[in-house]
């Protein structure tokens, strides 16, 4: 919890820049409405889809709701959209795909930019930045970089950066969505390290003071969350 804060009040200052993400929905021209925000307006509502098992990005709370910085800026949007939210709860292999068939209206979901993804999707700004942490058991010696993954495996979902951060470095990338699960995998062995963003796995750290892991190494940039479109 300590750590979720500290995310929270270091990058709630973002939120003042929602208005920048609901441009891109309506558009730079006035000549004539874009057709997603026609949609959203004529159905008054923008459904958001996210993974929502990673804290404190999306997550479920003691009492079972659906809460979290990027519910938070969802919200945000929908407000200045003057729209309803309806939020689709999916794992990863499926966010790319409810959007492409039209079952979603945006992605929320701690999503980075790829040369392959523009190819496809329009992005907003980005809400967030945030530097990517590489864990590994707390006894590991052999890995203190991310050039030190050749050879080695990781757990990360197939086709997220995280994933392609480890196969760019030699690493064989065992398909784990959740974070939690992949901890799991890393804890028994059957993994030698995990990837993501320095705040998940701290503040995963945080909530499981007794979890044998430790951050090995971070990222020297930044990584930048959007919110991907249909072109």
């Amino acid at each position: 919890m300590r750590m979720r804060m500290k995310m929270l009040k270091k990058y709630i200052f973002l939120l003042a820049g929602i208005a920048l993400m609901a441009g891109t929905l309506t558009g730079c021209g006035k000549e004539k409405e874009p057709e997603l925000l026609s949609e959203v307006s004529r159905h008054n509502r923008l459904i958001v889809a996210t993974e929502a098992s990673l804290p404190p990005w999306a997550y479920h709370d003691e009492k079972g709701q659906l809460t979290g910085f990027e519910v938070d800026v969802a919200n945000a949007i929908g407000e200045k959209l003057g729209v309803n939210v309806m939020f689709y709860e999916c794992n990863w292999d499926d966010l790319f795909k409810g959007l492409d068939s039209g079952k979603y209206d945006i992605l929320i979901s701690s999503i980075e930019k790829t040369p392959e993804r523009e190819e496809k999707y329009q992005f907003t700004d980005p809400y967030a930045y945030m530097k990517i942490a590489l864990a590994v058991s707390e006894n590991n010696t052999d890995i203190n970089s991310f050039k030190d993954l050749n050879g080695k495996k990781t757990c990360n979902a197939h086709g997220s950066t995280y994933a392609m951060m480890a196969a760019d470095q030699g690493a064989d990338v065992e398909n784990v969505g959740a974070l939690s699960t992949a901890v799991n995998v890393l804890v028994s062995g059957q993994c030698d390290a995990v990837i993501n963003t320095e705040v998940s796995i701290e503040d995963y750290m945080d909530s499981h003071p007794d979890v044998p892991i430790k951050i090995a190494a971070l990222s020297d940039d930044l990584a930048r969350f959007y919110i991907p479109l249909r072109k």
